[in-house]
């Protein structure tokens, strides 16, 4: 099976990091590979 990783350090504490990372509707406002992004449905989030 092929596996692709890969591996950011970024010098700031997560609670920075993680709202626009899983914020996936604004994605296209920072990484230009995106043109749109549109949520199908609402993500199961488990705890």
């Amino acid at each position: 099976m092929l596996s692709i990783v890969n591996t950011v350090h970024i010098n700031v504490p997560p609670d920075r990091v993680w709202p626009p990372m899983i914020d996936v509707e604004r994605r296209p406002s920072f990484a230009p590979q995106f043109r749109s992004i549109e949520r199908k449905e609402a993500a199961k989030r488990e705890r």
